[in-house]
């Protein structure tokens, strides 16, 4: 679901989109050090994204 799609018809499959959306989400999250998912509700798709804190992210231990 987060690979890039790649289309290679003339027309667009859906109006005003190009497919990269997820997969930009993907590459963000996953170069901050985070993780990118989703799951089904019901007839809803919720997405799920995970980042560090900036002190583990930086290495740092948080002070309490």
């Amino acid at each position: 679901m987060f690979e890039r799609f790649v289309h290679t018809g003339d027309a667009a499959l859906v109006t005003g989109s190009v497919g990269i959306g997820l997969s930009v989400v993907h590459l963000l999250v996953d170069r901050m050090g985070g993780t990118v998912g989703y799951s089904r509700e019901g007839a809803a798709t919720v997405f799920r994204v995970e980042l560090p804190a900036a002190h583990e992210a930086a290495g740092e231990l948080a002070e309490v």
